[in-house]
C-alpha cells in the first residue's frame, strides 16, 4: 500500500498543476509572472512591468478555469493562447489539446485565428490541424477555397490537400484562388492524383495557372495523365462522370477543346482494351487447339489398345 501511495505521489509531482502561486512544471514552480514573461516573449510583445502584470492575471484566470494546458501552451505559443482560451469560454482549449505537440508558430496561428480554428475543427476534424502544422495559418484559406469550390465532399477534399507535402499546399491554394472558374475540377484533381497531379498540372500549365487563365481541358488532361494505371478500368466511369459535371460549367470554347481531348483519350483507352482482348483470344485459341490434339491422340491410343 505504501509503495502505491509513493508511486502516485511521484506521478502527481511530475505533472504540471495549477496552483495559487503559479504552475508546477516538471517539479519546478513557475510563478504567474514568470509564465507571463515567457508567454509575452513568445508573442513578441513588450515585457514591461505593466504588461507582465496584465498577462499574469489573464494566465491565472484561464489556467485555473480550464487547466494547466493553457499555461503550458501559452509559454510555447504566446499569450494569445491564454487570451483566446478565456475569450472563448474554454472552447479554444479543446483545439490546443488536439493540436498536441504543435510548433510554436502553429500554436500562434491557431490563436490568431481562434474563431476559425474552433469552427473548422468542429466541422472538418483534425485535418484542419494537420494543415496548420504543415503551413501555420493557412487552414482558413484552404477551408474557404474548398467551400467556395462546391466540391461534393469538402471533408475529403480538405484531407486530400492536408496530405500534400508542406511546399505544395500554398501553391495549390494560390492556384485555386487565382482560377476560381476551375476550382472544383482542380480540387477534385488533387483528390484523385495527389502530389502527382499537382506536379503534372504545374509542369504543363504553370504559366496559365499563375496568370489565372488555366482551362478545364488542361486540368482534365492532368487528371487523366496521373490516374493510377492499375485502376484504369474503374477510373473510366468515375472520370466520365467528372467530365460531364465539368462540361456543364465550361464555356463553349472549353467544351470544344475538352471534347477533342476526351475523344482522343477515350480512343486510346479503347484501342488498349481491344489489344488486350485480342491477346486473350489468341491465348485461349492456342490452349483450345492443344487440348483438342491431346484428346485425339488419347482417343486413338485407347482404340488401338481395345
Amino acid at each position: 500500500m505504501r509503495k502505491c501511495v509513493f508511486a502516485l505521489t511521484l506521478v502527481l509531482s511530475s505533472c504540471a498543476v495549477a496552483g495559487v502561486g503559479g504552475v508546477v512544471v516538471k517539479g519546478a514552480l513557475k510563478t504567474w509572472d514568470e509564465i507571463a514573461k515567457i508567454a509575452l516573449q513568445a508573442s513578441g510583445r513588450a515585457t514591461s512591468k505593466e504588461a507582465i502584470s496584465t498577462a499574469s492575471k489573464t494566465l491565472k484566470t484561464a489556467t485555473e478555469a480550464y487547466g494547466d494546458d493553457v499555461a503550458n501552451a501559452a509559454m510555447k505559443g504566446g499569450i494569445e493562447v491564454a487570451e483566446q482560451s478565456a475569450k472563448s469560454a474554454g472552447r479554444f482549449v479543446a483545439v490546443i489539446q488536439k493540436a498536441g505537440e504543435a510548433s510554436p508558430e502553429a500554436l500562434r496561428a491557431l490563436a490568431r485565428q481562434a474563431d476559425d480554428a474552433i469552427r473548422y475543427t468542429a466541422k472538418y476534424g483534425d485535418d484542419v490541424l494537420v494543415l496548420n502544422d504543415k503551413v501555420p495559418g493557412i487552414f482558413s484559406r484552404v477551408v474557404l477555397a474548398v467551400e467556395k469550390g462546391g466540391v461534393k465532399n469538402p471533408t475529403r477534399a480538405i484531407r486530400a490537400i492536408a496530405s500534400l507535402p508542406a511546399e505544395d499546399i500554398p501553391r495549390v491554394i494560390g492556384a485555386i484562388e487565382k482560377n476560381p472558374g476551375v476550382s472544383k475540377s482542380f480540387i477534385e484533381g488533387v483528390e484523385k492524383g495527389g502530389r502527382a497531379f499537382v506536379d503534372k498540372v504545374f509542369a504543363l500549365n504553370g504559366t496559365q495557372i499563375l496568370a489565372g487563365t488555366v482551362g478545364t481541358a488542361a486540368i482534365i488532361g492532368a487528371i487523366r495523365a496521373t490516374a493510377p494505371l492499375a485502376a484504369e478500368g474503374n477510373a473510366v466511369n468515375t472520370q466520365t462522370e467528372l467530365a460531364v459535371d465539368i462540361m456543364k460549367e465550361s464555356s463553349p470554347e472549353e467544351k470544344t477543346k475538352f471534347a477533342e481531348l476526351w475523344t482522343s483519350m477515350t480512343n486510346k483507352n479503347r484501342e488498349g482494351w481491344i489489344r488486350v482482348a485480342a491477346i486473350c483470344g489468341i491465348v485461349l485459341a492456342v490452349f483450345a487447339g492443344i487440348a483438342l490434339i491431346l484428346f485425339v491422340v488419347r482417343r486413338r491410343r485407347n482404340d488401338h489398345a481395345a
